[in-house]
């Protein structure tokens, strides 16, 4: 989840598949993180 938030400030916006590329996961792990990243207003697809 470290990883992620690091990720997300770095890139700005972020998406489930750009978090499995970089962290090597699978898409349901990356829709959690991606979820947990979103309620604490971290990066995330469709913010502007």
């Amino acid at each position: 989840m470290e990883a992620a938030r690091q990720l997300a400030e770095e890139h700005g916006h972020i998406s489930t598949s750009f978090l499995q590329r970089k962290l090597r996961i699978g898409y349901p792990r990356a829709a959690r993180i991606m979820e947990q990243l979103e309620e604490e207003g971290v990066g995330g697809e469709g913010e502007e």
